[in-house]
């Protein structure tokens, strides 16, 4: 149900760098290939929790916040909206 290898020039993508990998080598965003939308990756490690004070795209019929900011940490480079 998850898409590992969600295409970052996909329509669905919310963000230019949705596929961007982390340090253990594990996508932050994921597609949900059912309903055609980014889901947060709810796996991600805490510090990527942090981006939920600049905001997130709200997904309605997911009932799932999208992480549209994630911040600049040891772990993962700052993806911009």
């Amino acid at each position: 149900m998850i898409d590992l290898d969600a295409d970052p020039k996909s329509k669905e993508c919310a963000m230019p760098n949705c596929t961007e990998v982390k340090a253990n080598r594990t996508p932050f965003c994921k597609r949900n290939k059912k309903h055609k939308a980014l889901m947060y990756d709810w796996l991600a490690p805490a510090e990527f929790t942090k981006c939920f004070t600049e905001g997130c795209i709200h997904i309605a019929h997911l009932d799932t916040p999208f992480c549209a900011v994630v911040h600049k940490t040891e772990v993962g480079r700052q993806c911009r909206k």
